[in-house]
């Protein structure tokens, strides 16, 4: 899956730190990490998250700024963890 591309394990790694330390499942703390990760690193990943906001959320509205459609994509996330 990751041939081919730049691959980042930021949340990941974060993630084991949060489960060592306070016991929390780790795949709660993804859910908790990513979409900080995601916004402190949109501007070196803006590409790979306007296809994510495609490609995932159906995000095409040509009307909204790529800041926009990446924020939106990064709440439709949140919510749908929630």
């Amino acid at each position: 899956i990751g041939t081919g591309v730049p691959q980042d394990w930021t949340t990941h790694m974060i993630g084991h730190e949060l489960t060592s330390l306070h016991a929390i499942d780790h795949a709660r703390t993804l859910t908790i990490v990513l979409p900080s990760v995601l916004r402190e690193l949109k501007d070196s990943k803006k590409d790979k998250l306007l296809q994510y906001a495609r490609n995932v959320w159906n995000l095409t509205d040509s009307t909204q700024d790529e800041d926009t459609i990446i924020e939106t994509a990064i709440v439709n996330t949140e919510n749908f963890f929630r």
